[in-house]
């Protein structure tokens, strides 16, 4: 994009212009990271041909902003190095690194969609916009499976959601037997207070140290004070342990779907990678055009 990648040969100009507050206003209308980063390398050109193509973007992008409204750019990310280590053998990307891949992927399909309906009233920033690589199935697999936030949703696959379901109702059924030992350990004085908590993954309850060789069960730690220890009861190890099985079939489980994900990413890593160098080139543009109507309307 002319205007982006540009020449700064004259420093004692450029103090004496303010160029620096002036990038500084413009990186304030930037809405991406990737955006602000071309942003923030930018100086001026002395190439005229390269000078009027940049201003004819930025009086084009104006027009948009005046007639239309600010480009759908939200939800981009900087996910260069998560894309470059989709392409490395065996690289599972976490699901926070996965969901800001989808999300920037989905900005480039809306961006794409937005300009071209509006191909031939904008015909210089559409060049740049019909490049975007916009893969639908893509972006359902990653939403799919991954959460906004990053997290691995329960109904990622069949698999994860049977798993998961089973790790509730196993909890469940735990817990309440817990509560039945803890109310007769309370009843008995042996524990001041009703309970349930965990101590290393396995649920457990709290018994006064005094009486600790009342309940049958394993020691997993004790309070700060000493005066509690807490115990997993004997009766319930079965079913802890049964919890824990299934955690370890949980997190397979996530590991493989992640893989999967990441696989795909992987195989159109050089397009997502165009995608962020298009979507910042875009932003940046519009954050031009921006401070162009701010100073001259």
């Amino acid at each position: 994009m002319a205007g982006i990648e540009c020449m700064t040969p004259f420093s004692a100009a450029l103090d004496k212009l303010e160029f620096d507050k002036v990038r500084q206003r413009i990186l304030r209308y930037a809405v991406s990271e990737p955006g602000r980063e071309i942003l923030t390398t930018f100086g001026i050109m002395t190439d005229p041909e390269g000078i009027r193509a940049a201003l004819s973007e930025v009086t084009e992008m104006k027009k948009l902003l005046e007639v239309e409204n600010d480009l759908p750019l939200s939800g981009i990310h900087a996910v260069r190095t998560a894309l470059q280590k989709s392409g490395l053998e065996g690289s599972v990307l976490p699901p926070r690194e996965i969901a800001q891949v989808g999300s920037t992927l989905h900005a480039a399909y809306t961006v794409r969609s937005f300009l071209a309906k509006r191909r031939d009233s904008y015909p210089l920033i559409w060049r740049w916009a019909e490049e975007l690589y916009a893969d639908r199935a893509l972006v359902f697999n990653i939403e799919q499976a991954v959460e906004e936030g990053g997290a691995v949703r329960a109904n990622a696959s069949r698999e994860l959601q049977s798993i998961r379901r089973a790790i509730g109702d196993t909890s469940d059924d735990l817990r309440k037997r817990l509560e039945g030992i803890l109310r007769g350990v309370s009843d008995q004085g042996f524990s001041q207070e009703e309970i349930i908590t965990t101590r290393e993954g396995r649920m457990v309850i709290p018994v006064k140290v005094e009486h600790k060789n009342h309940v049958p069960g394993f020691i997993h730690s004790a309070s700060a004070s000493g005066a509690t220890v807490f115990i997993e009861p004997t009766e319930t190890l079965e079913l802890n342990n049964e919890i824990r099985s299934l955690q370890f079939q949980e997190q397979r489980e996530i590991e493989r779907i992640l893989k999967e994900l990441t696989a795909q990413i992987g195989e159109h890593r050089e397009a997502l990678l165009r995608n962020v160098e298009l979507l910042a080139l875009l932003d940046a543009l519009q954050a031009k055009a921006k401070y162009s109507i701010e100073v001259m309307g």
